[in-house]
């Protein structure tokens, strides 16, 4: 025979997964679904960021494949997000990830020299509607 303690921890653990099963089965889905990682390719020429202009949600994780498609050597640069790629030479390439946490349009420059001033700017711009 089963002493009064083993019953009790039988049926403790029995209501435990009962209960979470339940609240598994009404809980929606998108209640734990990660957000979807956006994709987006920056070519970078030597007249300048194709696209110019890059958009972005709040709070969405953002995966950025920069490619030097230029004869000149390049970088990409979101100040505000502190991102800054390496110097790419013609040809190479570059990834960033992160999530934009602050809505609003943000410059995005080249500025291969380091001299704060930039060859050429495009616009990061990240909204907080999907």
């Amino acid at each position: 025979m089963r002493s009064a303690v083993a019953r009790f921890a039988a049926a403790a653990a029995f209501v435990t997964f009962a209960a979470a099963a339940a609240l598994a089965a009404i809980a929606p889905a998108s209640a734990y679904a990660q957000p979807v990682e956006r994709r987006i390719e920056i070519a970078i020429t030597d007249q300048g960021f194709r696209p110019s202009r890059v958009t972005a949600v709040v709070n969405e994780p953002v995966f950025i494949r920069v490619v030097n498609q230029g004869t000149r050597v390049h970088q990409l640069s979101i100040p505000h997000y502190y991102i800054f790629t390496r110097n790419l030479g013609p040809g190479e390439v570059s990834t960033i990830r992160f999530t934009p946490d602050e809505a609003g349009t943000f410059d995005m420059i080249s500025d291969p020299s380091g001299t704060e001033t930039p060859e050429f700017t495009g616009w990061f711009v990240v909204t907080d509607m999907k």
